[in-house]
């Protein structure tokens, strides 16, 4: 075969393959949260601080991470809990998508993609 070939081993290979990874990871959160959207559900748009409470908070045993601090695991846990819901992709979530990808794209889908969205992590 002539043909090119677009990831190899070298650095332009590499290049490309991370660029395809990274652009179908911005799609998949795109199409998630348009999905969310159509269901009512809206990130949060505002800069203000996360409310601080006082349950559980799950401190790092790695001394060399930030949140081996009780303030700042407190601080993550609560921006992570605002935002998981439109920042990560759960793995069943993408086995939903990839199960319904041969399908005509309609209400069943954005409910069935958003049942497994809005499960806990």
């Amino acid at each position: 075969m002539n043909g090119v070939y677009v990831i190899t081993e070298h650095e332009e290979g590499i290049n490309s393959f991370f660029a395809a990874l990274f652009l179908t990871a911005l799609l998949h959160i795109h199409l998630k949260r348009d999905c969310l959207a159509q269901e009512g559900h809206v990130p949060p748009l505002s800069a203000e601080p996360p409310d601080v409470s006082e349950g559980y908070v799950q401190i790092s045993a790695d001394c060399a991470r930030t949140t081996t601090h009780l303030a700042i695991a407190r601080f993550m846990a609560q921006v992570n809990t605002k935002l998981a819901l439109f920042w990560k992709i759960p793995k069943h979530w993408l086995k939903a998508l990839a199960a319904n990808l041969h399908r005509p794209f309609t209400r069943d889908i954005v409910q069935a993609l958003n049942e497994h969205a809005l499960t806990p992590f």
